[in-house]
């Protein structure tokens, strides 16, 4: 079996020799959302949208053919910045150079939306699979929502991908710590943690291919960076300060494992802790696991400081084969061949 990884670049490359389209997979994980910062003391940031999944399968491929690879939006890095937006990514398998209407041209997967800034139900949306073209497909995450009570953050949402849909970040209801990310396909959600000041734990992944599925990380307690994923499993959220020192900013998001211990949908990032003295520094949000994960957002503060919103993960084009065996050489073709000797 072999799996070329294609990350960067507009193309995929020459086929290999041994190339076999029967049987052959075309994965394509669209580029996560950023994480917002918030407007001090007034709007919590929100974590951004993950990227969504296509398929196509049985691919003829016999030359160079064109592709984009989806970039991770930027998190904010200014009071009151959005989050970027990701960037879709896409492969022709006909020769075309723009991006794919039908699976007859090839596969293309959408990106998540960045988080903003506000009291926003619902979040920052993830990839949305009916807009994307492929055999299969499946949506990525949104991001947590904010119920705009406190200092805390929303997570990042988890990417879609062969296993299910992504799966959303935690939203940021009354705690002042941030709210874990999602996971990676279709796993729990992440929740804030509202009675304690300690990050809400991030969304478990699942078993699917060659992931193992983990469940997701634990949020940080007082002023304690939230736990880093595991296998596509979602981040941690940072824990608050309440004593005028350093919030903890949220872990990054696992990156997924479907494909091989570090290729495939990757989880959500935790939200940043926020600060309610006034007089220490907000968690900045974790950034979204490899591929497609979305950024947790930064933690808000009564002071003048503001934890940025982190980064989302980029895109990714996964192309999966089983070689072609020996060509067979019939006997006719050998030089002195004579019947009898066969």
């Amino acid at each position: 079996m072999t799996d070329i990884y294609v990350l960067s670049g507009a193309t995929t490359g020459a086929p290999p020799g041994d190339y076999r389209a029967t049987g052959s997979q075309w994965d394509v994980i669209g580029g996560g959302g950023g994480g917002a910062s918030p407007l001090v003391a007034v709007f919590n940031g929100l974590g951004g949208g993950g990227g969504a999944w296509s398929q196509i399968v049985n691919v003829a491929w016999s030359s160079a053919q064109t592709c984009q690879i989806g970039g991770g939006g930027l998190g904010g890095t200014t009071n009151g910045a959005n989050g970027v937006d990701g960037t879709d990514t896409w492969v022709r398998i006909d020769g075309g150079g723009a991006a794919p209407a039908t699976t007859a041209q090839g596969a293309l997967a959408k990106a998540g939306t960045g988080g903003i800034f506000g009291n926003t139900t619902p979040g920052a949306p993830g990839g949305v699979s009916a807009a994307g073209v492929g055999t299969t497909k499946n949506s990525g995450g949104a991001g947590g929502t904010s119920a705009q009570t406190t200092l805390g953050s929303s997570g990042g949402a988890g990417a879609g991908g062969p296993g299910g849909v992504g799966g959303a970040g935690g939203p940021d209801t009354t705690g002042n710590s941030g709210a874990g990310g999602g996971a990676n396909g279709g796993g729990a959600t992440g929740s804030d943690n509202s009675t304690t000041p300690t990050g809400g734990a991030g969304g478990a992944s699942i078993s699917t291919g060659n992931q193992t599925g983990h469940a997701g990380a634990a949020g940080g307690g007082p002023n304690t960076v939230g736990g880093t994923g595991i296998s596509g499993a979602g981040a941690g959220g940072g824990g608050d300060t309440q004593s005028g020192s350093a919030a903890g900013a949220g872990g990054p998001g696992g990156p997924g494992a479907e494909w091989d211990a570090t290729h495939g949908s990757g989880g959500g990032g935790g939200g940043g802790g926020g600060e309610t003295s006034g007089a220490g520094s907000p968690g900045n949000g974790g950034a979204g696991g490899n591929y497609g994960g979305g950024g947790g957002a930064g933690g808000n503060s009564l002071g003048t400081l503001f934890g940025h919103g982190g980064n989302a993960a980029p895109g990714i084009l996964h192309i999966f084969y089983t070689p072609s065996g020996p060509v067979f050489v019939p006997p006719s073709s050998v030089a002195g061949y004579v019947e009898s000797d066969w």
